[in-house]
């Protein structure tokens, strides 16, 4: 066998056991391609690699970089990525961290490479998640009209709508003709969005905008200013960029203008964008509600300091899952189970130390029986609990220490009614 033919053969085995191993514990594709490749990283298996990528979308392969765990893995990965087109592409799709580890120790030259197939909003986004020194050597490397584009992106802040706009969109006069604006139309092979066609007037204001249908249904010798749609939805260049999200998700947009405050039509907004915007906004929401208020704290920060950050949630969690509802009306605070037994039919016993209606402490009890579906045998609940004040309903039995006596079918054996 020759040697080319034993290196697919080793290939294809390996993914036969590894697709085996994912079906065994429920995994997904990428899961599979994810175990593929680290399992070629660790082989040295260069050539297979540059083979596997080679036949990956750049998304995809974003995707695994961010799931390498180191960066000498990530960097590897992304040096085997063939022609800076598609590197470019996959540099566009990755998160901040995982840009910053791949060209940290890139030449300036090579990133500059890099970019210049790239759309001004994809160009804005790399350089502005890199230190502003190295951005600005990159700045200087890149064509001049690229460059002076860029520069003037980069004086928005990331999180508007000015900062996530791109420049490259397909505008014309009012006075134009139809049949001149589909020629600009053939022509304008460097815009973003050609599904909207924006309008606008001898000092570059946005007064209008028509779709392509539009376009192709009327006399070529139409003005666009006869079958333009004058009122246009759009956003400030300062405007947040959630709120951006919201306006077009809301009105079903695949692009939206952005304009000074004049009226001056200076961008547009693509659907792609939006898209990256809402996740990377559920992503913060996530954070935040894991008690991460700041992705670096997650990503960046000490295992000592991430666990600081989220142990007062954690903490409330606790707390929180502990918190019960007595049986005829008892509040419980905090609650401790043991359950031991052999299942069917279920006992649950409270002790519930407290304060009676005179004031005094006491220790009582209460006992719940049901039954727990598809079971058989018999087990039993200790409940340990705090509780402030009971009432005693209208039927309850009583305990020795004046706590009521509970009978109850419980599905989950917990002594609690639903």
């Amino acid at each position: 066998m020759q040697p080319v033919e034993r290196s697919r053969q080793a290939e294809k085995d390996l993914l036969k056991d590894l697709s085996k191993d994912t079906a065994e514990k429920g995994q997904t594709k990428f899961d599979l391609v994810l175990a593929s490749l680290q399992r070629l990283l660790r082989r040295g298996a260069i050539n297979n690699i540059g083979k596997m990528l080679g036949r990956m979308h750049p998304a995809d392969i974003a995707k695994l970089i961010v799931h390498l765990s180191s960066p000498k893995e990530k960097r590897t990965v992304f040096e085997l990525v063939r022609g800076e087109a598609r590197g470019g592409q996959v540099l566009s799709e990755l998160d901040s961290g995982s840009i910053q580890q791949l060209l940290a120790e890139m030449p300036p030259a090579d990133v500059a490479w890099l970019l210049k197939d790239l759309g001004s909003d994809d160009v804005t986004y790399l350089l502005g998640v890199l230190p502003e020194a190295q951005s600005k050597e990159i700045l200087t490397l890149m064509k001049t009209e690229d460059s002076a584009e860029i520069a003037g992106l980069l004086k928005y802040p990331k999180d508007t709508a000015g900062g996530i706009m791109t420049t490259e969109f397909l505008s014309l006069s009012e006075d134009t003709t139809a049949q001149e604006a589909i020629r600009r139309l053939q022509r304008a092979t460097d815009a973003e969005m050609v599904f909207y066609i924006y309008v606008t007037d001898k000092e570059d204001h946005l007064v209008g905008v028509l779709s392509l249908r539009q376009l192709l249904t009327v006399p070529p010798e139409t003005p666009l200013k006869n079958i333009m749609t004058r009122d246009v939805m759009s956003v400030s260049v300062d405007m947040d960029q959630e709120e951006v999200a919201r306006q077009v998700a809301s009105y079903n947009l695949l692009a939206i203008p952005v304009v000074e405050k004049d009226n001056t039509l200076v961008g547009i907004i693509t659907v792609d964008d939006v898209v990256d915007v809402i996740r990377e906004e559920a992503t913060e929401d996530m954070l935040k509600m894991a008690g991460a208020t700041e992705e670096d704290a997650q990503f960046k920060s000490s295992t000592v300091a991430a666990a600081r950050s989220r142990l007062p949630w954690l903490f409330t969690n606790l707390v929180g899952s502990g918190v019960r509802r007595a049986p005829h009306g008892c509040r419980l605070v905090v609650a401790r189970t043991v359950v031991h037994g052999d299942g069917g039919r279920c006992v649950a016993r409270h002790r519930l130390p407290g304060v009676d209606q005179h004031g005094h402490d006491h220790a009582g009890s209460a006992q719940a029986v049901g039954h727990r579906p598809g079971g058989g045998g018999r087990a039993v609940r200790h409940h340990r609990q705090r509780y402030y004040g009971h009432q005693h309903l209208p039927g309850a039995g009583h305990a020795a220490a004046g706590v009521p006596q509970v009978t109850t079918d419980d599905p989950i054996g917990d002594g609690i009614r639903p």
